[in-house]
């Protein structure tokens, strides 16, 4: 980049933020107040990141690094004035993590690595925020030398027109496209005696696919949630809708000396009600023959999970089918978003499938379902976080594909569903923007013929019905 006329500060791993001449700057990656402090500490003008991805990089490697460098120089990719540019560089083959090379190492081998995919998620938000911005994601090869990896990435990054992704294995360049599929059916199959473990299945859209394989096989189905299930008081139970539940809990509050505010009392109408969600899914499961245990756990408590797939196995010596649904939403711009609140989407959803991945056994597994959703693919405002732990599972689906070939893997990135929090307002601005949403039978059944398929199929799938609009971004 220097011999193409740019000014170029290398920022290093070092224990603390310490200027090293013109061209060097160590930065402590494991203290996000050094990385957040770096423009006042640089006080000099930048026109850009450009963000390497590799796996020796120690720490600032990570797509929370690349979160938190954003985040700090967030006034220079708003400038609509002068466009910055945004490179990142990561070395999964040249082909994104979709070929057989990354099953080389082991699942906890290839995780830190694998987690640094999630930055292509959070470059392609970074994208949706401020779409003046000179963006570039590009996979390189691992067997490049030095400068041959340094000459290629500069002409992935300054050339190649509007694409977003390049890719460089050594000897061609390539690029992400979606291709349309037909399904062949009467392909794999669960039954009764197939046990599934659906996480995150106690209520959304999670809750409707498990419902909807508790119909199809009546399996055996142990739901995972975070949602605890406690006997509600006569008083409580009494009370049969919403507003009901509101003047009860404000009289309570009253009554027990507290001053209740909407927001108090609506918080507790909506945990009280979530929990009735999860208790009627269940029984709809149990209705249709389904046989199924509730857990309660946080799946972001690694050993509280892996104890809980233990104890899985030894009442009935097999797993047949991961769905693993769970997820959170910390919606807010870059400049906005915390690093506890990157984190912990990023923990719900990625970190959680590792774990449950780790502790499964292959030899058993025949399913491994993951929700994903388009925003992985296409980035979003405000869910930089959400696009990167996507991102994230996609790559471990291509991962866990290669590496156990016997089970049918699918990373299903889902467009939006016409279901649970969907206001009447929020539908009206998918329509001005072209997007139509999934009706909520519709996607449940593309979910069991994807379960059904027959021949190989990738491992990550787009399942929508507006690609064109999404491609030019949800909320732009």
């Amino acid at each position: 980049m220097r011999a193409h006329g740019a000014r170029v500060l290398c920022l290093y791993p070092a224990e603390r933020t310490t200027r090293e001449g013109e061209f060097a700057c160590g930065v402590a990656w494991d203290d996000p107040q050094s990385i957040l402090g770096l423009p006042a500490y640089l006080h000099m003008e930048v026109a850009g990141v450009v963000h390497m991805g590799h796996p020796d990089a120690r720490g600032g490697a990570g797509c929370e690094a690349l979160f938190l460098l954003l985040k700090a120089f967030a006034a220079v990719f708003e400038n609509r004035n002068l466009p910055a540019w945004l490179a990142h560089i990561s070395f999964f083959g040249g082909h994104f993590g979709m070929s057989p090379a990354v099953a080389e190492t082991g699942l906890a081998e290839a995780w830190e690595h694998l987690r640094s995919a999630g930055a292509y998620g959070v470059v392609k938000s970074a994208y949706r925020e401020w779409p003046w911005t000179h963006v570039r994601v590009v996979d390189m090869s691992n067997d490049l030398d030095a400068q041959a990896a340094a000459q290629a990435a500069w002409r992935s990054v300054s050339a190649y027109g509007s694409e977003t992704e390049v890719g460089f294995d050594g000897h061609s360049h390539w690029r992400v496209a979606l291709e349309e599929s037909v399904l062949t059916l009467n392909g794999h199959h669960l039954d009764k005696d197939s046990v599934i473990m659906a996480t995150g299945g106690g209520h959304g859209i999670t809750a409707l696919a498990a419902t909807a394989l508790a119909r199809r096989y009546q399996p055996i189905m142990h739901i995972v949630g975070r949602t605890p299930l406690e006997d509600e008081s006569a008083d409580v139970a009494s009370c049969k809708d919403a507003p009901a539940l509101r003047l009860y809990l404000t009289d309570k509050m009253r009554s027990g000396g507290e001053a209740p505010t909407p927001v108090m009392v609506e918080r507790e109408v909506q945990a009280i009600l979530r929990k009735r969600a999860v208790r009627s899914h269940l029984d709809i499961m149990r209705r249709s023959g389904a046989r199924v245990w509730y857990h309660a756990l946080d799946v972001r408590d690694a050993q509280a999970l892996s104890h809980m797939t233990e104890a899985i196995y030894r009442q009935h010596d097999r797993v047949d089918m991961l769905l693993h649904g769970a997820g959170v939403l910390a919606d807010r711009r870059i400049r906005d978003k915390t690093l506890q609140e990157f984190s912990g989407v990023l923990h719900t959803k990625a970190d959680s499938a590792l774990t449950l991945l780790r502790a499964l056994h292959p030899q058993k597994l025949r399913f491994v379902v993951l929700f994903s959703s388009v925003v992985a693919r296409f980035g979003n405002i405000g869910q930089a976080d959400y696009a990167a732990a996507n991102e994230i599972l996609n790559k471990l689906a291509w991962l866990v594909a290669s590496r156990w070939p016997h089970i049918r893997v699918s990373s299903i990135g889902w467009g939006p569903w016409d279901y649970g929090m969907v206001s009447e307002s929020l539908r009206r601005l998918y329509r001005e923007k072209g997007i139509a949403l999934l009706d909520p039978h519709e996607a449940v059944g593309w979910l069991l013929r994807e379960i059904a398929a027959a021949g190989p199929v990738a491992p990550e799938i787009l399942i929508t019905r507006s690609v064109q609009a999404l491609q030019r971004g949800l909320f732009q």
